[in-house]
């Protein structure tokens, strides 16, 4: 019924360590877990029509409750928590000139998180898919982040969504045609209130990720520069077809190590960032993909990403990334 959870992993240069802790119990109904954490973060300061962003050390605690209520087709959750989390500040960039204000640096006070979430799962996969294959999900969580002190300036609010579905093709192959958006908006005191950004290539550390079997779970607007788009509000949709190439199942005989399948998925990514009041302006990218699925040393089930994204507009460009995913 107990079960715990570490992990550390770093960066070579320069080093900033991320360390995770969770001491969770399934004894009650619902689960109880504890953890703590620490990460470096990227936060954002405003000066004038600017985004000045910077790095600062993150260190959370926090206590959550989670109750699953699975059924034979689909299945619902719900999760509740409390968390204190404290910022590090690092050294802050200088204010770019010229400016008609001095920059607008987000609270370094300790703070405190609530979190109401709910999800919904009615997805499926068979045999020879490569992934999720028919159904939908969708979830939305909901954020207050409050402060220690009464001194320490207001509330802020975030809410956070998303909706996938999966449909698969009639005809022989296994294909599948997937949408999946997301979106979120904050509010509230504006010097501690969430920030949200889109555009480049996810950093991942491919070591740390098969070593503390973290693959890359999300998505990204690719065929942009990094943080092309900053703001209060956010979304991002993808339309994605998904078509299996080859079923290997294969090992090496030696070394603990098997392919399985390879599928290459044509995308399109759409969404942008921006200020509430102020009007978005979204950017579309095309692209393709190939995975392949390995297992590896009987612990970590993954799959290599290989792909291309083409940006379109003034700052579109051309985005070649490799990752390690689910």
């Amino acid at each position: 019924r107990w079960k715990r959870v570490t992990g550390v992993q770093t960066c070579a240069l320069p080093i900033w360590p991320t360390v995770t802790a969770a001491l969770r119990y399934d004894g009650t109904w619902p689960s109880l877990a504890l953890d703590f954490s620490t990460w470096t973060d990227r936060s954002w300061a405003v000066q004038d029509d600017r985004w000045l962003p910077f790095w600062r050390r993150e260190w959370r605690i926090g206590l959550q409750a989670s109750l699953p209520l699975p059924l034979r087709d689909r299945s619902f959750g719900i999760e509740a928590g409390w968390a204190v989390t404290f910022h590090q500040a690092n050294p802050r960039p200088d204010p770019s000139e010229p400016a008609s204000s001095p920059p607008r640096w987000p609270r370094d006070s300790p703070e405190g998180r609530v979190t109401l979430g709910f999800h919904h799962d009615e997805t499926a996969s068979f045999a020879h898919s490569v992934g999720t294959a028919r159904g939908h999900r969708e979830g939305l969580v909901a954020t207050i982040r409050h402060p220690l002190q009464r001194s320490d300036g207001g509330l802020a609010w975030s809410l956070w969504g998303y909706l996938d579905g999966f449909l698969p093709m009639p005809w022989p192959g296994d294909q599948v045609l997937s949408v999946q958006g997301s979106g979120a908006v904050a509010g509230g005191d504006p010097d501690r209130r969430s920030r949200y950004s889109l555009g480049g290539t996810p950093e991942q550390n491919p070591w740390s990720a098969l070593w503390l079997r973290q693959p890359w779970t999300g998505r990204w607007l690719r065929g942009y520069p990094d943080t092309w788009w900053v703001g209060d509000a956010m979304t991002l949709w993808t339309l994605s077809y998904q078509v299996p190439l080859w079923s290997i199942h294969r090992g090496t005989g030696t070394f603990p190590l098997a392919a399985r399948r390879i599928w290459a998925t044509l995308f399109s990514d759409l969404g942008s960032a921006w200020r509430i009041g102020d009007r978005p302006e979204p950017g579309a990218c095309l692209g393709v993909e190939i995975a392949l699925s390995f297992h590896l040393l009987q612990w970590f089930d993954g799959s290599l990403r290989l792909g291309y994204g083409r940006g379109f507009g003034p700052r579109g460009g051309n985005t070649f990334y490799w990752l390690i995913g689910p």
